[in-house]
């Protein structure tokens, strides 16, 4: 969890950079102000932070025992710090609150044009499992039973 006294500021301004590199893509069919206020009332966040920034979060959904899978609704990192591994590791910090929380898939919506998040989604073994023009709902399963009959070693082989 971001436990900075400044972290929903930086979390603002970065939705607001990001809003403004896609040209209004990165969130186009709701207000901004109402949706970042919406997440940072009732989503979990993992923030990647420097003194006065906020160079990358997660916010998700993962605490509602009624649904068994997590739900990334927004996930933003600095262009100065892509390619750097941080994302990735900010997503596993998600993938083992979700496990926790007894949640067995990561799912998440990215627009089919974002070729970048297409890439490192898929990276990090995320398929896509549901399209809605111009979206593209992709999950990631996080949570493996293992067959009592099966040794470990046969799982891995398949």
């Amino acid at each position: 969890m971001c436990n900075l006294p400044s972290w929903q500021d930086g979390v603002r301004s970065l939705i607001w950079e990001e809003q403004h590199r896609q040209a209004g893509r990165l969130l186009s069919v709701v207000s901004v102000e109402e949706y970042i206020d919406k997440i940072l009332l009732h989503a979990d966040f993992l923030c990647l932070h420097t003194p006065g920034k906020c160079l990358g979060f997660v916010a998700y959904y993962c605490k509602d025992a009624s649904i068994p899978d997590a739900f990334i609704t927004l996930f933003v990192i600095a262009p100065e710090i892509r390619g750097s591994g941080l994302a990735a590791s900010l997503l596993n910090g998600v993938t083992v609150q979700s496990r926790q929380h007894n949640c067995s898939r990561l799912k998440l919506w990215v627009h089919k044009e974002n070729a970048g998040a297409l890439r490192f989604y898929q990276r990090q073994g995320f398929r896509p499992c549901e399209s809605k023009e111009p979206m593209l709902l992709m999950e990631l399963p996080i949570r493996f039973e293992q067959d009592p009959a099966l040794p470990l070693s046969r799982l891995m082989e398949s």
